[in-house]
C-alpha cells in the first residue's frame, strides 16, 4: 500500500507491507502561480494642495515574484511596487491603478487619490479708470470640498488696510480709490486663497510719479547742500584753531643826551 504527502515543501513517497515501511528520498516540490488578489495601501488617500503625499505600496503573492506597473490615465507611470507622488497639486487627483502579473496570471486594483484645494478667479485683473466712471470687479472661487466661503475684499496700499469691502461696486471712482483690491476666500477645512485687483486712476499715477521724482530730487539736492555747509564749517573750524606766529624785529630806543659833544658836532 503506497502514501504520497507533503513535508516541509518537499514531496516523500513511503510503501509498507506486513514486514515493515518504507520512505523514499526527499523530492522537492516547487508550485508555480499567478496572483490571486492584488493589494494597496493605503487602499485611498486625501492630501492638501502643497503637501507631500504618502507612497502607494502595491503588493501581490505569486511565484515567481510578480512584476508591477502603475497606470493612471490608461499611461504607464512607474513599474515599482512603491509609487511615490511627491507633493501633491490639482494634477495629483484622480485613479490610480495596480498591475500585478507573471506568466501565470495578473490582478489589478486601483486607488482614489483625493486633493484637497481652493481655486480664486477674479475678473478684470486690472482696473484703470478716468475720475467718474465706474469700477466693477467680479470675484469666483471652486476647490475641494466644494463649499467655498467668500470671506471679503480688502482695499489696500502696500500693506495697510484702508477698508474692507463685501463687493467691488464703484459708481464714480476717483483717486481715493486707487490701490490693491484682494478677494480672500476659504474652505470648511480651514484652507485659505487670496487673489489681487489692480485699480489705478488715468493721470493720477503720472502724477504721483511726478511727486516722488521731485520730491526725492529735493531730497538729494538738501542732502547735498548739507554736506557742503559741513564740510566748509569744518575747513573754517580748522583754520580758527590753526596757530599764527608773528615776528618782530625789536630795537631798543636810543638815548640821545649820552651822545658826546664831537658826535653832535659830527652831526
Amino acid at each position: 500500500m503506497g502514501n504520497q504527502m507533503t513535508i516541509d515543501k518537499h514531496c516523500y513517497c513511503a510503501s509498507e507491507n506486513g514486514f515493515g515501511q518504507q520512505w523514499s528520498s526527499g523530492v522537492a516540490l516547487k508550485v508555480l502561480y499567478g496572483p490571486a488578489e492584488s493589494k494597496i495601501h493605503p487602499d485611498s488617500l486625501v492630501v492638501k494642495n502643497g503637501f507631500d503625499t504618502t507612497p502607494l505600496q502595491c503588493s501581490a503573492d505569486c511565484n515567481p515574484p510578480c512584476n508591477i506597473s502603475w497606470f493612471k490615465d490608461d499611461r504607464n507611470i512607474a513599474d515599482k511596487p512603491m509609487l511615490n507622488l511627491g507633493v501633491a497639486n490639482k494634477d495629483t487627483a484622480g485613479i490610480y491603478k495596480c498591475y500585478a502579473g507573471n506568466d501565470y496570471g495578473n490582478s489589478s486594483r486601483e486607488v482614489n487619490v483625493t486633493v484637497k484645494y481652493i481655486t480664486v478667479k477674479v475678473s478684470p485683473k486690472k482696473v484703470s479708470c478716468t475720475q467718474g466712471e465706474s469700477i466693477n470687479a467680479q470675484c469666483s472661487a471652486s476647490g475641494i470640498p466644494p463649499n467655498v466661503n467668500f470671506l471679503r475684499w480688502e482695499h489696500r496700499i502696500g500693506s495697510t488696510v484702508i477698508r474692507t469691502l463685501s463687493k467691488i461696486e464703484i459708481e464714480r471712482c476717483t483717486y481715493q480709490d486707487v490701490g490693491t483690491y484682494v478677494c480672500q476666500v476659504s474652505n470648511s477645512i480651514g484652507m485659505y486663497k487670496e487673489e489681487n485687483v489692480s485699480v489705478e486712476i488715468k493721470g493720477v499715477v503720472a502724477v504721483i510719479v511726478i511727486i516722488v521724482v521731485l520730491g526725492i530730487v529735493a531730497a538729494s539736492v538738501a542732502i547735498w547742500f548739507r554736506i557742503r555747509r559741513r564740510q566748509a564749517n569744518k575747513r573754517c573750524s580748522v583754520a580758527t584753531q590753526q596757530n599764527t606766529r608773528i615776528s618782530f624785529d625789536y630795537a631798543a630806543p636810543r638815548d640821545f643826551s649820552e651822545e658826546s659833544e664831537e658826535d653832535m658836532e659830527a652831526k
